[in-house]
């Protein structure tokens, strides 16, 4: 646990062309944030999916302590707050790999899919209807957390 800044990060070859548009489209600054909002989605729904064609997208040393702070919580919870399961930064990668795969996948299917041109082998961005979309993406991420922190009617 040191915040490793020399792990390469890697999506699903899938995603590559989505995560370009994300950033080039002004949604994100920086490719580490749409996978760390996929981590987060991916890990609150108990979802891990393998990566069959993982390509590396970004040098960890991307991500801001914050980010970092997250992922070991993360792993924290998932094995029962045993310090040691965060000792080794690439292990701690490699399952955020995996909860960020999942959480694209529900991204796209609860969010993104209004916004793209296919949903098919690989997903890109309709920029034509993108206008709204960091917008649109934070009113998304926000009802995501209110849907948690909101008692059942």
């Amino acid at each position: 646990m040191k915040m490793d800044t020399e792990i390469r990060v890697g999506t699903s070859k899938k995603y590559k062309q989505l995560y370009n548009d994300l950033k080039e489209e002004s949604v994100v600054k920086e490719m580490h944030e749409t996978f760390f909002i996929c981590a987060v989605l991916g890990h609150r729904a108990s979802r891990r999916s393998k990566i069959a064609d993982r390509d590396d997208r970004f040098w960890s040393k991307t991500f801001e302590p914050h980010e970092w702070t997250t992922f070991y919580a993360l792993r924290l919870q998932d094995h029962n707050q045993d310090i040691t399961s965060i000792a080794d930064d690439k292990v701690v990668i490699r399952d955020m790999e995996e909860y960020a795969n999942a959480g694209m996948e529900i991204l796209i299917s609860e969010f993104l899919h209004n916004y793209l041109t296919s949903e098919e082998s690989e997903p890109t961005l309709d920029k034509t209807h993108s206008a709204e979309l960091a917008k649109d993406l934070l009113h998304y991420l926000f009802n995501q957390i209110n849907q948690e922190t909101l008692p059942a009617p």
